[in-house]
C-alpha cells in the first residue's frame, strides 16, 4: 500500500458512509467525476474492485469491507500528527452550516482571525433554520455545525458544548410592560412568532417560552431572529429569545428585560460545536472552540469586552 495516498483513503472512507458521489465531492469541494477518478486510481492500486452499485448507490464489495477498516485506522493515526488537512487542494475550502444567529454573531467576528491563521484556507457559511442544521450535515453540505442543544450526531461526527445561552423575554424600552410583571399582563399582548418554510409548508418554530403559543396572542412571523428583534424595537411586540440577540440592544437600552412573578426557572440551552472528525484538523476544532468560548462570553455579557 506504499503508493496509496491518505486523501485516497479518506475519499474511500466518505464513499462508504454516504455511498454517493455526489455528496463526497459536495464534501471534498471536487466534482463527482473526479472523486470517480480517484476511486478508479484506488481500485487499480489495489487490483480489486471496492464498490459495487447498487438502487440506493454506492455498495462495499467484499474487498472494500476488508480495507475499511485498515483505512480508518490508518486516517485516525495520520490525524493524531496533525498535520496538513487530508486533501491535495492547495486552497481548501471548510463549509460551516448553523442557525442564523449563532453564524451571525459568533462565527463571523472571528472569520478575520481564522484567515490569519489559517491562510489556505477559505470557509463556506450557510445561515440555516434549526431543524436543518443536522440533515444538512449529513448530506454533506459542510463539515463543521454551530447549534443549540444536543443533536444525535453519528460517531463520525463530535461535539463540544461552548457555553449555555439563556433565554429572555424582552420588549422594546417604551413598552407598557414594567420590568416586572405578570403572565396576566403579558398575555395582553403579541409575541412574534418564529416560523420556517419546509418541503410540506409553514410550520412554528420552539422559542422555548413557558407560555405555549394557546397561551399567548401570535404576532408578527419571521424566520430569522434578528428579525424578531427588529420588531420588537419599533413595535408593542415581544420576544422570547436567546439572550445573543437582544443583548446589544439591552445594553444600549432600546430594548429592557422582563422578568415575569410566575416563572420561576430560568430556560437556557446548551451552544454545541460539531465538527466531522476526520476533516477537520485537531488544531482547527481547538481554535475554534478557544475564539467561539470567548466570543459567545462577550456576546453575553453587559458590556462588551476591548478587543
Amino acid at each position: 500500500m506504499k503508493d496509496i495516498t491518505l486523501f485516497e483513503l479518506d475519499v474511500f472512507t466518505e464513499l462508504s458512509k454516504s455511498q454517493t458521489l455526489r455528496s463526497v465531492a459536495r464534501a471534498k469541494s471536487l466534482t463527482p467525476s473526479h472523486v470517480s477518478k480517484i476511486l478508479t486510481r484506488l481500485e487499480k492500486k489495489l487490483d480489486s474492485n471496492l464498490f459495487k452499485r447498487c438502487a440506493s448507490g454506492l455498495m462495499l464489495t467484499p474487498e472494500g469491507r476488508n480495507l475499511i477498516g485498515y483505512a480508518e485506522k490508518i486516517l485516525h493515526e495520520a490525524k493524531a500528527f496533525d498535520g496538513p488537512a487530508l486533501s491535495n487542494n492547495p486552497q481548501r475550502l471548510i463549509g460551516i452550516g448553523g442557525i442564523n444567529f449563532l453564524i451571525n454573531r459568533l462565527m463571523v467576528p472571528i472569520i478575520q482571525s481564522l484567515t490569519t491563521k489559517y491562510p489556505n484556507t477559505r470557509f463556506r457559511l450557510m445561515n440555516l433554520i434549526p431543524d436543518h442544521v443536522m440533515p444538512s450535515g449529513m448530506l454533506g453540505a459542510y463539515e463543521i455545525a454551530l447549534h443549540m442543544g444536543q443533536l444525535p450526531w453519528p460517531s463520525t461526527w463530535a461535539s463540544v458544548t461552548l457555553g449555555k445561552m439563556p433565554f429572555q423575554l424582552v420588549a422594546r424600552a417604551s413598552h407598557p410592560l414594567s420590568t416586572q410583571t405578570t403572565e396576566k399582563e403579558v398575555q395582553k399582548y403579541p409575541f412574534v412568532v418564529p416560523n420556517y418554510w419546509s418541503s410540506e409548508g409553514f410550520y412554528t418554530g420552539n422559542d422555548s417560552c413557558p407560555l405555549s403559543w394557546n397561551q399567548r396572542i401570535r404576532g408578527h412571523e419571521v424566520s430569522q431572529a434578528e428579525n424578531a428583534i427588529a420588531i420588537a424595537r419599533h413595535t408593542d411586540h415581544l420576544v422570547f429569545g436567546p439572550l445573543l440577540i437582544s443583548q446589544p440592544w439591552l445594553r444600549t437600552g432600546e430594548l429592557k428585560a422582563i422578568e415575569v412573578k410566575e416563572w420561576t426557572t430560568s430556560v437556557s440551552k446548551p451552544v454545541c460545536l460539531t465538527v466531522q472528525g476526520l476533516n477537520i484538523s485537531k488544531s482547527l476544532q481547538l481554535y475554534l472552540i478557544k475564539k467561539l468560548k470567548a466570543e459567545l462570553k462577550d456576546g453575553l455579557s453587559l458590556k462588551p469586552s476591548l478587543q
